[in-house]
């Protein structure tokens, strides 16, 4: 939703975190339209009227880096086993849904994704239901339509019905989704499932529409050992999964000649120059020293998702090290089908806690938690220039949270009742209007 109001309007609370430079204690958004027109102390906005929060922390918009909104109907379904049982699973109970069940399967999604703060999500999306969900929450987001294909001779074909898929969804989308995409607010992008389940040339097809058509491709690599087996050697389990879940005979899978190189996921993809800036890679678990090396060196955004990865048993991402080699880190939340919740910043609670179990070194405070779920992630996707802090001339989309249950002390130090609890979303703009507001969604149709 897009603020129409021209004059200037004046949003007070006792702290303004704007992420790029220092937080101001008694601090003032000044918002014209839907554009931060300038941050500063509320003793300089003279004679202003203010909307007022009180004792409250102002935060950017949260971003989420990953969901599958389309799955969030099938929160704790299977709890308990390893990851392609797991998704065997997932598979059999969404399989033959109609559109309406994605459809709201995904809006339940997007309508926790606003209440929890985050203003903008990447979505990998089987039915495409999550650009419903996304645009009628009120919220922003790319949503990848996925795309699957394991056999090069039919690479063409693959990537044909791929395009055909994506023109009868735009061409049918309703006036709500239409409107976010006409604003801006949603884009659709392509998203190649993972690179064992998308063979090269079609990755390849995939990145050069996105690029061609200015967005990012969604991908997930390296989640899974057993995905590393099969792309370096064998692993025939994988062999079978991907028949079923390709159509393809197990003999066809078997013998097909792209992998089996010895070669990691990621060298894999840079071997048939398939990894640049312009991807955004979910999970990133089972990373080489080297890999780390090629994921920076080619300027590849990454999702974090730790909850997901230690329920599915796949494993903890070395973000400590992604960091350290200057490689783009934001948070993502998995679907709500591998994870708690669609709350990105109980994400981010987790991995830190994560973090200093395994890691007594681990040194990242509060204040570097709030920067991955927001400028940092908005760098991961390509959009830092618009969206991520609370800069003059960026987009007006912000959280608020109320510290009214904190004591005295917890008051003074935000970022920390932010990140270990007790600071509470109560109101969330998008360009500048309400989406969430006194903890109550005020923009979801239907």
């Amino acid at each position: 939703m897009t603020a129409t109001k021209t004059s200037p309007r004046y949003i007070r609370a006792r702290w303004v975190l704007p992420v790029d430079s220092a937080p101001i204690e008694d601090g003032c958004l000044v918002l014209e339209g839907d554009r931060i027109a300038a941050v500063m102390p509320a003793a300089q906005c003279k004679g202003a009227s203010f909307i007022d929060f009180g004792n409250a922390v102002i935060t950017p918009g949260f971003f989420n880096l990953h969901t599958h909104l389309d799955y969030s109907a099938l929160r704790h379904f299977d709890t308990q086993s390893q990851f392609f049982v797991w998704i065997d699973k997932l598979i059999s109970l969404s399989w033959q849904w109609e559109p309406a069940q994605w459809r709201r399967s995904a809006l339940h999604g997007a309508r926790e994704l606003a209440l929890t703060g985050t203003t903008f999500v990447a979505d990998a999306s089987y039915s495409g239901a999550a650009a419903y969900g996304i645009a009628e929450a009120g919220i922003r987001g790319v949503v990848g339509l996925e795309l699957f294909g394991v056999v090069e001779a039919k690479a063409e074909a693959a990537w044909q019905l791929w395009l055909d898929k994506y023109e009868k969804f735009m061409d049918s989308a309703d006036d709500t989704l239409n409107n976010a995409i006409t604003e801006g607010r949603v884009k659709i992008t392509v998203a190649p499932h993972t690179p064992y389940t998308v063979c090269p040339a079609l990755i390849g097809k995939a990145n050069q529409w996105a690029r061609a058509n200015h967005l990012p491709v969604l991908i997930h690599i390296a989640e899974s050992d057993m995905e590393c087996q099969w792309i370096a050697k064998s692993f025939p389990p994988l062999d079978n999964f991907l028949s079923k879940a390709t159509g393809e005979s197990v003999e066809t899978v078997a013998a097909l000649d792209w992998r089996g190189h010895g070669r990691t996921p990621v060298e894999h993809l840079v071997h048939h120059g398939l990894l640049d800036s312009n991807i955004l890679a979910a999970h990133t678990v089972k990373l080489t020293g080297r890999d780390i090396e090629l994921l920076s060196q080619s300027g590849v955004g990454t999702a974090h998702c730790p909850r997901s990865n230690s329920r599915l048993r796949n494993g903890i991402a070395p973000f400590s090290k992604l960091k350290a080699a200057g490689v783009n880190v934001g948070f993502g939340t998995d679907s709500a089908a591998s994870t708690d919740d669609l709350d990105v910043l109980a994400e981010a609670r987790f991995a830190w806690n994560l973090h200093r179990a395994v890691d007594p070194d681990f040194a990242c405070g509060p204040e570097e938690a709030l920067y991955h779920l927001t400028l940092g992630a908005a760098r991961a996707v390509g959009v830092a220039d618009e969206l991520g802090s609370l800069t003059d001339g960026k987009f007006a989309d912000f959280c608020v949270f109320s510290l009214e249950f904190l004591p005295d002390l917890a008051q003074t130090r935000p970022h920390e009742s932010l990140l270990y609890g007790g600071a509470v979303p109560t109101d969330v703009f998008v360009g500048g209007g309400p989406v969430v507001v006194d903890r109550k969604l005020s923009t979801v149709r239907g």
